[in-house]
């Protein structure tokens, strides 16, 4: 039987959207509909190792 460690490593697509997600959070010149677009995908649970 082949080890396997069991921490679960996120794809890589999600890990830079989740930091795309931070940086539109963090960003002062984001608009309301950018930070409501980033919130609406995160209930969706697209970023949830983050949220």
């Amino acid at each position: 039987m082949t080890y396997r460690p069991h921490k679960h490593i996120p794809d890589k697509e999600r890990v830079i959207a989740g930091y795309k997600f931070q940086a539109a959070l963090n960003n002062p010149s984001t608009t309301s509909e950018g930070r409501a677009h980033a919130r609406k995908l995160a209930a969706q649970g697209v970023f949830h190792f983050l949220a």
